[in-house]
């Protein structure tokens, strides 16, 4: 029955060593409740594989079997039967912003990734940052980013270190497999400059008035 499971993979059947599958094992199978069920339901009529070589990720496959056997004799299917399924991309880091590493406090810093984030883990076991620091972390409404602003008190350039565990997880339960560090320099907030530069030049503006008040006539 083996020989007669082909795979394509954005290609042509046969190709990038998919044409071999293998039975699934039992610790594979103790792993899936669902397929185990299935198994056991049909059983003698159903079986579970894996290909030799796993699928690339975030790729179309289309499985398709041909001239299976029949354990009662020698007679074979007829008629070949396929279907397609989507592998969901590997589980990394996508992109920082700011891109350049450098924001000003109070604004919002941003991690994107290839995936959907599993939304039970506790995110603040995986995300922290250092020095020591006011961290607070929001998920956005498609769950592919990590939301978070930095606190600071110095009015000066402040440098962070963001840590991410390897251990972070996606939808599908895979890991980012490595820990991953982002170096962040934070400003002081960009309204404080303007602030202090309208109030001064009110200030300013109003003695002026207030000197020529006095030697009018």
């Amino acid at each position: 029955v083996l020989s007669s499971i082909s795979f394509k993979v954005g290609g042509i059947f046969g190709t990038n060593n998919y044409t071999t599958a293998r039975l699934a094992t039992m610790e594979e199978l103790a792993g899936n409740p669902f397929v185990h069920l299935a198994l056991e339901k049909n059983a003698g009529k159903s079986m579970a594989f894996f290909p030799v070589k796993p699928f690339p990720g975030d790729s179309r496959i289309t499985i398709k079997f041909k001239n299976i056997p029949s354990p009662e004799g020698p007679l074979r299917t007829t008629e070949s039967k396929s279907w397609s399924v989507e592998v969901y991309p590997s589980f990394k880091i996508k992109n920082y912003d700011p891109s350049n590493n450098v924001t000003s406090q109070g604004k919002l810093i941003g991690i994107s990734f290839t995936n959907q984030l599993d939304p039970d883990q506790d995110l603040s076991k995986f995300v922290s940052i250092s020095p020591p620091n006011s961290l607070l972390v929001l998920e956005s409404s498609a769950n592919k980013f990590l939301n978070f602003q930095v606190e600071r008190g110095e009015n000066k350039d402040a440098k962070f270190v963001v840590k991410i565990s390897g251990e972070l997880k996606d939808t599908h339960g895979q890991k980012l497999e490595e820990d991953t560090q982002w170096e962040l320099t934070v400003k002081p907030a960009a309204y404080s400059t303007w602030f202090e530069s309208s109030y001064s030049q009110r200030i300013s503006t109003e003695f002026c008035l207030f000197e020529n008040s006095e030697k009018s006539p």
